[in-house]
């Protein structure tokens, strides 16, 4: 695949310098930001990945709080009455 890749890349290249240098020149310029762009893409969402199963332990022991606390209040509920 990264042979498939790298030669599309280059035969998209040459024939935009072929045919439309100023584009490809505009493309070439660009790439390099797309790329960084990625990279930080790539990193955010493994950072936020990695917390994932952190706020999901927390998330579970926060609805065993509240179910405990809605069990206690509906049992007070059925004593006052």
């Amino acid at each position: 695949m990264v042979i498939q890749y790298l030669s599309m890349t280059i035969g998209g290249l040459i024939i935009g310098f072929l045919y439309a240098w100023k584009l490809a020149l505009v493309t070439l310029a660009v790439a390099p930001v797309i790329g960084i762009a990625s990279g930080l893409v790539m990193v955010v969402s493994t950072i936020l990945y990695r917390h994932k199963d952190d706020c999901i332990v927390s998330e579970f022991r926060l609805y065993r709080m509240f179910q405990k606390d809605a069990s206690i209040v509906l049992s007070l509920s059925f004593h006052i009455k």
